[in-house]
C-alpha cells in the first residue's frame, strides 16, 4: 500500500484504507476502484491524501503521513477545491453547506 496525494490520483486505483474527511466520516470504502467521479467528490470534500494498494517503501510512507493533514480553507479556497464538480447539483448544495460550516468555524475561532 502506498499514500497518494490526490494530484496523483487515476481512476482505477483501489483504495487499501477507507477514505475519510478531515471529520473521519466515511466517504469511500476499503477496496474501491477509483472513478474520475470519485476523485472529484474527494478533492471537494478537502481530502488531501488516501491509502491506495501499491508498492512503496514504509520510510516513503512514514514521511507522507508526518505531513499534517490539516488545511483551514478561505470561502475562495473551497470553491477551488469544487470548482471542477459545480454542475452536479449536489455537490453544489454540498459545497454551500461547507461554506456555511465554515463561515460558523471562523465566527467562533474570533470569539
Amino acid at each position: 500500500m502506498k499514500y497518494v496525494y490526490l494530484n496523483e490520483l487515476e481512476e482505477g486505483m483501489v483504495l487499501a484504507q477507507p477514505a475519510r474527511d478531515s471529520q473521519g466520516v466515511l466517504l469511500l470504502k476499503e477496496g474501491t476502484s477509483l472513478s474520475r467521479r470519485n476523485i472529484h467528490m474527494l478533492k471537494a470534500w478537502g481530502v488531501n491524501r488516501v491509502c491506495v494498494v501499491g508498492d512503496k517503501t514504509d520510510e516513503e510512507d512514514d514521511n507522507i503521513l508526518a505531513q499534517s493533514d490539516d488545511e483551514t480553507f478561505t470561502k475562495g479556497q473551497l470553491k477551488d477545491k469544487f470548482i471542477d464538480v459545480l454542475e452536479d447539483q449536489v455537490m453544489a448544495e454540498i459545497m454551500r453547506v461547507a461554506a456555511k460550516l465554515l463561515e460558523r468555524k471562523n465566527v467562533k475561532e474570533e470569539e
